[in-house]
């Protein structure tokens, strides 16, 4: 017998799917913040 998704898998997987995509988006967006601020401070340090 084969397994068949229902229309609530279906959503679930769309929503899990979705949420995954934001996730690597703001995960991205804060790394690239992160680097810059890095950035900045390497440029106030007096050597």
């Amino acid at each position: 017998m084969a397994w068949q998704a229902t229309i609530v898998d279906i959503k679930n997987a769309q929503q899990s799917f979705e949420n995954a995509g934001y996730l690597l988006i703001n995960t991205s967006f804060a790394a690239k913040v992160a680097e810059l601020q890095l950035r900045r401070y390497a440029n106030q340090l007096v050597y």
